[in-house]
Order: C-alpha cells, then sequence, then structure tokens
C-alpha cells in the first residue's frame, strides 16, 4: 500500500524558493530566516489572494507621530508632536500639535486646547451666543433661550436654560440643557436630567490669555475679569462628555462622534473668522 503524505513531493528541493526569505531549499512555512533577507523575499511583497500577511516575520512598525517603534499612530500613548520618553516635537506632528483629541497642553485626553489670536472677550462673546448656535454649529437645528440672556451674560454671571434641536443622519431630538456663564473666562452648559437624548451631555469652554503666565495661575477661579485684563491671544480649551441614552442612537453616532470635539472647536475658530475677520498668532 502506498501512502501519500499530503505535502507536496519536489523532485530536486534545492530548487524550491522560501517566500518568507528568499532562500532556496526550503517552504516559506519551515523558514528559520529572518523575513527579507533576500530581495524580492515574502515581507517585501504584497499578501497573495486570499492569504493572511504574516505580521511576526515583517520588519518593525514605526509610528510616524512619536517616531517610535512597534506601534501605529493611532494607537500611540504619546502627547501630539512629542515622544513618550523625551516629550520633544518630532516628525510629522511637530508641526500639527494642535490638531488631535489630546490637550497639548496637558497631555490628557477628553478636550482639546487651542491657540487662538483673538482675545478672551471675542471668543467668550461668541460661545456664550447660544443663540446663534444653530447657524454654525455641527447638528445644532435651532436653539431657543431669553433673548436677554446674551446681554446679561456679557455683564455678570448669568445661569439660564437653553431648549436645544440637535439632528443627524435621519434623527432629530430636543433637550434643554442649563448654560453657565462666567464674563470672558468660561462657558459650561450640562443637559437636563430630565432630557431624554442623553443620560449625559457637558460641555465647557475655558479662555485663558497667553500673553502673560499670571492668567494660568487663576484657572480654576470663578471670579470674571475685567475688559483690562484681557488681551490676546488666547488659549481656548474645551472639554465633552456625553453619553446616549438611547442604544440605537449611541451605536449609530460611534462612527464618528469621536471627532466631535474637533468638529466643535474648529466651528468656532470658522465662526470667529467670519465675525473678527481672519487674523493670525503672530
Amino acid at each position: 500500500m502506498q501512502i501519500f503524505s499530503g505535502m507536496p513531493q519536489l523532485e530536486n528541493p534545492a530548487e524550491q524558493q522560501s517566500e518568507n526569505c528568499g532562500r532556496f531549499g526550503h517552504f516559506a512555512r519551515n523558514c528559520q530566516n529572518p523575513a527579507g533577507g533576500v530581495a524580492g523575499g515574502f515581507a517585501s511583497r504584497a499578501p497573495p489572494p486570499g492569504r493572511a500577511l504574516n505580521t511576526s516575520t515583517l520588519p518593525p512598525v514605526k509610528c510616524y507621530r512619536c517616531g517610535g517603534p512597534n506601534h501605529l499612530a493611532r494607537d500611540c500613548l504619546a502627547a501630539p508632536g512629542t515622544t513618550l520618553n523625551e516629550g520633544i516635537p518630532t516628525g510629522p506632528a511637530a508641526a500639527n500639535v494642535n490638531k488631535s483629541k489630546t490637550c497639548y497642553k496637558c497631555q490628557q485626553e477628553g478636550h482639546i486646547a487651542r491657540d487662538c489670536p483673538e482675545t478672551e472677550f471675542e471668543l467668550y462673546a461668541v460661545v456664550a451666543d447660544v443663540a446663534s448656535y444653530p447657524q454654525f454649529i455641527p447638528f445644532c437645528v435651532s436653539s431657543r433661550i431669553d433673548k436677554s440672556a446674551f446681554r446679561q451674560a456679557m455683564q455678570e454671571k448669568t445661569v439660564v436654560d437653553a431648549e436645544l434641536a440637535v439632528g443627524f443622519l435621519s434623527f432629530q431630538e430636543s433637550y434643554v440643557s442649563t448654560v453657565t456663564c462666567i464674563p470672558f473666562k468660561s462657558v459650561h452648559a450640562r443637559a437636563s436630567s430630565s432630557t431624554p437624548l442623553f443620560n449625559t451631555l457637558s460641555t465647557t469652554w475655558k479662555f485663558q490669555s497667553t500673553a502673560s503666565k499670571s492668567s494660568y495661575s487663576n484657572s480654576n477661579s470663578t471670579e470674571s475679569k475685567s475688559l483690562e485684563d484681557l488681551s490676546g491671544p488666547t488659549l481656548v480649551t474645551f472639554d465633552l462628555m456625553y453619553e446616549f441614552a438611547n442604544p440605537l442612537h449611541a451605536g449609530v453616532s460611534s462612527t464618528f462622534f469621536g471627532q466631535v470635539s474637533k468638529m466643535m472647536i474648529q466651528a468656532f475658530e470658522d465662526r470667529c473668522v467670519k465675525v473678527y475677520g481672519p487674523r493670525s498668532l503672530g
């Protein structure tokens, strides 16, 4: 009886070339050599159709964001434009450090910090004008708020309720948000606990002049600033926390709502350009 092993039988094994290292005399699955040992080896070519690429045989990957090995940029834990160990700008991100979901100031995720050429007064005026949100805020369809609220918010600490309607894809819902404005310093909005759309929705805008280091030392103060203390450019910090009550909404939004912080702050930047004209930090 003749027994077949199911393995290909070579008339001359020395002529068989390994797809892994490019050397002759063995198959790639039995190869003990490093990938790419010879030009044209397995690691230098795309995988054949229907065959997964054995990443263990590939050269180490390098993160273009921090310059570190063995991880991709999307998995990088370094602050934008820095390395994990050295904390110095490197790579393409060094010229684009302000456009990540990671705050370049405190190196924590969950909020964005940007340097803007406008003054604290100008930026605060745009954010505190809740009635104008439907004109430029992503997904904001309508806004109802006391007409005198904005005028009061420009003079003193103001707490007011606003009814906002948001829509994306085929969904449109309304909710009530309590807005707390501290003139030229911060605007905080929190959705009412009775809102059916969100379990949690909270946004916080903070404005700090970068013209003087003294503005940072009082960042936790609740006192408003006088017009004499205001100057540009300004560091703008935006925090966003949200959780949809409806699992359907959460599922639909999960694919793109991770970019909502970027979209929000970009919308306000564009609004400032429209209201005050283009400016530069220089």
